[in-house]
């Protein structure tokens, strides 16, 4: 499975070597976030080529990223500030955004080397890269088409979110077009929030169960 970096980015190897994103790609914030309910940065992307889907036991989906309101935020929140950072004060002032500045107080020799980075090719990484977030705002699911979900042939379990971001409405379209998903709707109150917690959304004791009751029938039929 080949993955792609997505911003904030680690290193300027990173930020001058990845490629730009494939807007025909699966989002996921899937099981070890979900699980673990950890993860150094918002979202990671991965590539799943339906060539290869013979090796994938079961797809788990929760709170599914769609509409346009989650790709307008999330533009913003993986690119466009940053697009903003560095055209009003150069990257000595991306260096004062939350997250690198988060980066910056783990490891202070990183304020140089982001700071040496070259202004101009990091607007035009970033600009890259929001093109194609941006490019996938009428796809069912953030980085997935309706043909790539009506294509997929292995078990799926979708389990839809209730905020703004991840809304109840993307969950179930994305349910829909999946041939043979599994649906568990642990949440049935769309709420007028831009974004909740995990913990704010399902307890451990409720969704626990869902989602390995769902990875033992999936994986038993596959064996």
């Amino acid at each position: 499975m080949k993955t792609e970096e997505t911003p904030p980015i680690l290193s300027h190897k990173h930020y001058s070597a990845c490629p730009p994103l494939n807007p025909k790609i699966y989002c996921a914030k899937h099981v070890a976030k979900k699980i673990y309910r950890k993860s150094p940065f918002p979202k990671y992307v991965f590539s799943i080529p339906m060539a290869t889907s013979c090796a994938i036991r079961a797809l788990l989906m929760m709170r599914v990223t769609g509409g346009a309101f989650a790709v307008k935020r999330l533009s913003h929140v993986y690119y466009t500030q940053y697009i903003e950072a560095a055209q009003t004060g150069g990257m000595e002032e991306v260096c004062r955004t939350d997250h690198f500045r988060d980066l910056i107080e783990l490891d202070p020799s990183r304020r140089a080397q982001i700071a040496a980075w070259d202004r101009d090719h990091f607007l035009s990484v970033m600009h890259r890269w929001r093109a194609n977030l941006e490019s996938g705002v009428n796809d069912p699911m953030l980085g997935a088409s309706e043909s790539a979900l009506k294509a997929i042939n292995f078990p799926v379990c979708v389990i839809p979110g209730n905020d703004k971001t991840h809304s109840i409405a993307a969950g179930l379209e994305v349910h829909k077009l999946i041939p043979g998903a599994e649906l568990h709707e642990l949440r049935t109150d769309q709420l007028d929030a831009d974004l909740i917690s995990m913990d704010e959304w399902v307890p451990n004791k409720k969704l626990a169960p869902v989602v390995v009751g769902f990875l033992r029938r999936a994986t038993s039929k596959r064996t």
